[in-house]
Parts: structure tokens; sequence; C-alpha cells
């Protein structure tokens, strides 16, 4: 079967051709949210993509598309994302445009399962965990690492629990005013007569505050982080906190919540700065950033904290 040629419009010459702006390189040209299937550890999910290519000041105005899409389904549907893997893609994503360009990256965002266990009772269940990796590789373009060509992004947002300090001690002056009004101060207290003011009580003379929070970090990794993935953030992050959101819960989970979120009050501040302390030890992370946002039930807005670091301003 014979094929009639078809008119390659983007390779044509338009009435832009003498203008200086038709002749001038782009920084970015792509695709973004490409419904796309990855391979995870033997597991198949689904991802949004982007896939771009820098435009040589006087090039065409089309890249070749279709090329970085039967790139990115060859690998990704095939391999277990990794940082190796997306690298090499960058580099066969600049080899297939002809010349035309010599910067590329690439965005894999997708929600990854984890099986969480609970605090106590050994109960099992799922947390789906939004992340991003994001790879560029450039020898021209400023914005990126001037030292070396490659740079590896990665970012995951993690839920978790926040107790106000501030409703904590007001809320200890209230049991302690209570405990005042019931007893008299020359009267001999005994384990037992405590003990049944707590079982007398309807309500609680005062209970902190607590909200789910959100921390969004991005992490970005030099050659000797190409082991470091999204479970390592995503854990390190969680057990800097203490206090993420559970699964499946029995009582006596939800009694243990209700311990570490006692034991571990915090604002945003002190939430960014467990999670910064843990970063800061960690010689391969070259940059981050971070934001703790704290859902306020006390306020209808919210509090946030913002952590930052670069290789200009940290030593």
């Amino acid at each position: 079967m014979e094929f009639k040629s078809l008119p390659d419009v983007a390779s044509q010459i338009n009435h832009l051709k003498d203008s200086k702006e038709f002749f001038s390189g782009l920084s970015w040209v792509g695709m973004e949210k490409v419904q796309m299937p990855i391979s995870w550890k033997g597991q198949i999910l689904s991802a949004e993509v982007k896939a771009q290519v820098d435009l040589s000041k006087g090039a065409s105005r089309g890249i070749h598309m279709s090329r970085l899409y039967t790139l990115m389904s060859d690998s990704l549907t095939t391999r277990t994302l990794s940082w190796v893997q997306l690298e090499e893609l960058v580099q066969m994503f600049i080899d297939s445009q002809n010349g035309i360009s010599q910067a590329a990256r690439i965005q894999v965002k997708f929600q990854l399962p984890l099986e969480r266990k609970a605090l106590k009772s050994g109960m099992k269940g799922w947390r789906l965990y939004p992340v991003e990796m994001q790879v560029m590789k450039s020898s021209i373009v400023p914005s990126l690492n001037k030292i070396n060509p490659i740079q590896r992004l990665l970012k995951a947002e993690i839920l978790y629990s926040s107790t106000c300090p501030a409703s904590t001690a007001l809320s200890r002056e209230l049991w302690r005013q209570d405990l005042k009004t019931t007893f008299s101060e020359n009267e001999k207290l005994s384990l037992q007569s405590v003990d049944q003011w707590f079982e007398n009580q309807i309500g609680m003379p005062g209970t902190p505050h607590a909200q789910r929070s959100r921390a969004e970090v991005q992490v970005q990794l030099s050659d000797a982080g190409l082991d470091f993935g999204p479970t390592d953030l995503i854990v390190g992050i969680e057990e800097s906190l203490q206090t993420p959101v559970q699964t499946l819960v029995k009582r006596i989970d939800e009694q243990e919540f209700a311990r570490l979120n006692g034991q571990n009050p915090m604002f945003c501040e002190d939430a960014a700065r467990k999670v910064q302390s843990w970063l800061n030890s960690f010689e391969f992370i070259d940059f981050y950033k971070g934001t703790f946002e704290h859902q306020e039930s006390l306020h209808p807005h919210n509090a946030v904290a913002v952590i930052e670091k670069n290789k200009e301003s940290i030593s």
C-alpha cells in the first residue's frame, strides 16, 4: 500500500520568517500531564508525565513530540522507575531531536502506595503518597546546576497530626484549676480519690486542639544520592515528625496515637525544624525546600513554616 506524502507544517516558513522572534531559542518545549502507566517494584501505577526539550536558536518551530512519547512508553512501562532510568531517558530525548536540542527534562508524578502498620495492634492498611521525580540535563541552561549537568529533584507530600503546644499548656491549667476546686488545700489526697475524680469527669476540663497537617518537601540529589528514593524521603519525614496519620486502627492504636500527640506537641516551626535537622544529615542533598502547613482547628486560616537550603546560603 502506498501512503501519500503529508505536509510537514512545522518545517514550513511562514510570515514570521524575517523576524528575530522566529529564530529565537526557547527554554522548554514538549508535553505535560501525559497519562502513562509506570512500573514500580512489581506494581503498575498510574502517572502523569512531563517531557520537554529546549529549542535551539534558529531551529524550526516543531520538535519531535512523538519520539518523546515513544521513548517514555517503551521505558516507563517496562522498567522499575529509577534515577538511572530517568537520566537515560533525558539523554535519549536530546538525541532524538536531531541536533536542535541540548537540554531535556522529565517529571513523573504519581501516588506511591505504601503499606503502614498500626502503632500497637499490628493491623495494616494502605496510604497513597503524592510523589514527584524529576531529572533535567543540560550544559547550556544557566538555571541548572553549573557543576553537574544532571539535576535530580524528588518531592513528596506527607500528612501528620500536630497538637498545639499553647493549647496544651492552657488545657493543663484548666485541669489544675478543676483539681483545686474539687479538693480543698488541706485535704490529704489518696490515689483512690484522685482516680475517682477522673472517673467522675463527664467531659474534660480542657483538651488541646490538634490539626491534620501537611508537609511538602523537595530535595535535590547529587551523584552520591542515586540510591535515595521516594520511600526513603517519606519514611524519614514521618519518623522525624513522629505523628503521621494512621490507616486501620484499633482502640489500642488510637490510644497510642493520642499518647504520641501528647508527648510531641508542636507548632509548625517545630515540625519544620525537626525535618530540617534530618535533611541536614545527608551530604548528598544539595538543596531542599519544605512547606509545613498546620490546618488549624482554632482559626479559619492555616499556620505555615518554610525551610530552604542551597549551596550558596548553607555551608
